[in-house]
């Protein structure tokens, strides 16, 4: 991974911080977390890009399972945690998109919750958020 002035290197997960996020300037080759780090039970349950000015959705992606089935993390793939979507040529001439993603969180409270959003175009990065939720 590239990283600001510095050589492509691995990250370490054990050590991965909202600040190491921050500085990263193309996507990671990795996931960042395991899943048995998720000890506040959050879960992604949709994700939705619309064009603003026309009104389309041009993707609405959500969580189907049970949320009560039990989950043998040793059984998921990488491939399984992805979320994987294509434009056309057309995508680029949009002047506004909109965003959605929902979640929930666990039985434990969440403090501070930081969500850092990259969007990349060949490696390259285009545009970043930062999100602070302080109390989930």
């Amino acid at each position: 991974l590239k990283m600001e002035n510095s050589e492509k290197k691995e990250l370490d997960i054990e050590t991965f911080d909202p600040e190491t996020a921050r500085n990263m300037t193309e996507p990671s080759k990795q996931y960042l977390c395991k899943l048995s780090d998720n000890t506040y039970n959050i879960q992604f349950l949709r994700y939705k890009i619309r064009d603003m000015d026309s009104g389309i959705t041009l993707v609405d992606i959500q969580d189907e399972a049970p949320e009560d089935l039990p989950v043998n993390e040793d059984l998921i793939q990488d491939e399984d945690r992805l979320l994987r979507y294509q434009f056309g040529p057309d995508f680029l001439e949009l002047k506004n998109i909109g965003t959605t993603l929902e979640f929930s969180v666990g039985d434990k409270e969440v403090k501070d919750l930081v969500m850092i959003e990259k969007h990349y175009f060949k490696d390259e990065l285009l545009k970043q958020y930062e999100f602070d939720f302080k109390f989930c």
